[in-house]
């Protein structure tokens, strides 16, 4: 019993760090690559924050590659 809940314990640690990490948002389903736009946000916990990256926008083309 000590078990299950120790495990389900770390397992909403884990979940509400990354959660809190990064935002992000879609900005476009359809860009000129034929892929998706993403808006990454990070907050103040994050490593690229920390790095002097507040956030960052990606295109991706119709298979997924940046």
């Amino acid at each position: 019993m000590n078990k299950i809940a120790y495990l389900t314990m770390m397992f909403f640690l884990c979940m509400s760090t990354a959660a809190l990490a990064e935002t992000e948002l879609v900005i476009s389903k359809k860009n000129k690559f034929g892929g998706i736009t993403k808006k990454i946000k990070y907050s103040e916990q994050d490593d690229s924050y920390k790095a002097g990256i507040q956030q960052t926008i990606d295109y991706y083309d119709s298979h997924g590659n940046r």
